[in-house]
């Protein structure tokens, strides 16, 4: 008799269990993605973004960009601006745009400047630098102002190789001088020795 009201409690607790067991399994957010967690799955890697690419204008000959990306025909004035901002480069890409007497115009300037640089280079005495700024004008046409900077670089390198030499003959006179007073000095200790020999063996 004890036994059958005991059956009832343990089926309603049996009953209440599984449906907390139930419940609790149902209770996550079922549109939330589950983790995989299969360790043989192949790992995901995001795709790494391509080179970013950029795209440069080549300027044609004989013409100029201008601030709006377009380009013009060039003009005599451009190759002078370009000239007088060390863009040898961009003005001698505007020659052909030019009358043959102004191209001849923008090589001298461009002669002249690569001049005036070798001249502040010759001052400051970076003899690199002015051998590299008259080899370069040496591409252009002569001018009076570069024949006067050469000139002035040679008769430089001539002071210096002058001055060189100058400074080897003082130091070879100097060392011939001092080992000829060395040998004077010896000379003279020698004798000086051989007059107090000679004294002392005087009776």
């Amino acid at each position: 008799m004890r036994s059958c009201r005991l059956q009832p409690r343990r089926r309603s607790l049996t009953a209440s269990l599984l449906a907390v067991v139930i419940l609790g399994g149902c209770g996550g957010d079922d549109n939330k993605p589950q983790a995989d967690t299969n360790p043989f799955a192949p790992a995901t890697t995001t795709p790494a973004a391509g080179p970013i690419t950029t795209t440069t204008t080549t300027v044609p000959a004989g013409q100029v960009q201008t601030k709006a990306g377009t380009t013009r025909k060039a003009t005599f004035t451009d190759a002078r601006k370009a000239v007088d901002r060390d863009r040898f480069a961009e003005a001698e890409r505007v020659l052909p745009a030019l009358r043959p007497v102004q191209r001849v115009i923008v090589r001298k300037r461009i002669a002249n400047r690569l001049a005036r640089e070798a001249r502040e280079a010759l001052r400051k005495g970076d003899r690199a630098r002015v051998q590299n700024m008259l080899s370069r004008a040496k591409r252009y046409p002569r001018t009076d102002l570069t024949r006067r900077v050469n000139a002035e670089y040679l008769a430089a390198e001539k002071a210096l190789a002058d001055r060189d030499r100058q400074e080897l003959f003082d130091r070879r006179d100097a060392a011939r001088r001092r080992r000829a007073k060395a040998a004077a000095d010896r000379a003279a200790a020698i004798a000086r020795k051989a007059q107090q020999q000679k004294e002392r063996n005087q009776p």
